[in-house]
């Protein structure tokens, strides 16, 4: 089985960008899933381009079919590497030592700091499929 996840980017509410930015680039990420299996998806990253802490609102999927989000983290990224896409519930091993699991927050209402210079914040969606209908 294969999941195609499709995210329009991750911007907070609002007009004018917000601290989170302007809703980011739409993309698509196709990966192996085995049925009953949960996917890491890190592939997505945003700043805080504000001078103080801002609060995501929230995280959900848009327009998922067959889709269920189960946990969504944010992950302070301080190297050149995201977290990534992999099989499995996180932390997964051998993670890139810019990737600070150990400071993640879970996503609904975190606290996000100034992002400085190449710093980023990497939201991490553990999601499954869901059962297929002919």
């Amino acid at each position: 089985m294969f999941l195609g996840i499709l995210l329009a980017g991750c911007a907070s509410g609002g007009g004018g960008g917000g601290p989170f930015g302007d809703g980011g680039t739409p993309g698509l990420v196709c990966a192996p899933v085995p049925r009953g299996s949960v996917l890491s998806y890190g592939a997505q990253e945003f700043n805080n381009a504000s001078k103080s802490t801002a609060t995501v609102s929230g995280v959900d999927l848009a327009s998922a079919h067959r889709l269920r989000l189960l946990a969504a983290w944010v992950v302070p990224i301080t190297g050149y590497s995201l977290y990534g896409v992999r099989s499995g519930y996180p932390p997964a091993p051998d993670l890139p030592a810019g990737v600070l699991w150990s400071r993640r927050q879970a996503a609904d209402g975190a606290h996000v700091a100034h992002s400085a210079g190449h710093d980023v914040i990497n939201l991490v969606l553990d999601v499954m499929p869901g059962r297929v209908r002919d």
